[in-house]
């Protein structure tokens, strides 16, 4: 899925994807093409759909990112804390 946040404003419509295209002047093959990553949206584009959803471009473009963060936080390229055991069963941050 290359933009949940478009696919989820336009679930929110509650209206057919060819409507929608009518409304911002793409094709729907055009729109369904870029949906699944097989073109990318011209800037154009990406202004009236964001225009006509009444909607940030950044946010319905946006990338899906992770939720949480997958590494040790990195400050000037070197890990800003880790956990070393001292003892048997006691953590220690350093």
């Amino acid at each position: 899925m290359k933009f949940p946040n478009l696919l989820w404003a336009l679930a929110e419509r509650h209206a057919p994807h060819y409507a929608f295209c009518s409304d911002v002047s793409i094709s729907p093959s055009r729109f369904s093409r870029c949906l699944n990553g097989q073109f990318d949206f011209s800037f154009e584009e990406t202004g009236r759909i964001a225009s006509a959803l009444r909607l940030p471009a950044e946010w319905l473009f946006a990338r899906p990112a992770p939720p949480y963060q997958t590494s040790a936080p990195v400050s000037e390229g070197r890990p800003t804390a880790s956990l070393k055991r001292k003892a048997p069963g006691r953590l220690n941050a350093t």
